[in-house]
């Protein structure tokens, strides 16, 4: 096993020489940037294919550009609840997540922008305050029977494959 305390040596051509701290961090904020950036324009792209072509091909659209469909409608479902104008380029998207999935995001996201939070500042004061998180678990599965019911018992099986994840996922507590 490694010795993590050593120095760590990297592959030649990955350093070409040390930089100073605040480069460094720099070069990190740039590519988290980078990252945020893409991570609002896939979510865009995703309204702009359903718009233009329905919301069927959002799937299409993933697994056309290689990413998971879960993670496009993720993106997706961000940006509708933030368009371009309601976007500080200074605020991390994470931060746009976290506030996203409650009832008020727009006043999450404020308070993150006057009091420069980050986005593990914003989860522990919404933890704090008892933020008020949009319908859990339990309201989706009875909206969902609620919807089977309403269709015969006929549904695609890739809705209840879904619905079973999902269920999976919140007896382990991860919704």
């Amino acid at each position: 096993m490694p010795n993590l305390f050593e120095e760590t040596k990297s592959p030649p051509g990955i350093i070409q020489e040390k930089m100073d701290w605040e480069s460094l961090i720099g070069e990190g904020l740039a590519l988290r940037e980078k990252d945020d950036t893409n991570r609002w324009k896939l979510g865009d792209l995703a309204i702009k294919s359903m718009v233009w072509y329905g919301a069927h091909s959002v799937r299409e659209l993933a697994k056309a550009i290689g990413i998971r469909q879960g993670t496009l409608r993720g993106y997706r479902d961000i940006a509708k609840i933030f368009p371009f104008e309601k976007r500080e380029p200074y605020l991390a998207w994470t931060t746009y997540r976290i506030a996203g999935r409650q009832k008020n995001p727009d006043i999450w996201i404020k308070r993150s922008a006057e009091n420069n939070w980050t986005p593990e500042q914003l989860a522990r004061e919404i933890r704090e305050k008892g933020g008020n998180k949009t319908e859990g678990m339990q309201e989706k599965l009875i909206r969902f029977f609620a919807y089977y019911e309403k269709s015969g018992g006929r549904l695609k099986e890739e809705s209840v494959k879904d619905l079973v994840v999902r269920w999976e996922n919140f007896k382990k507590g991860k919704a």
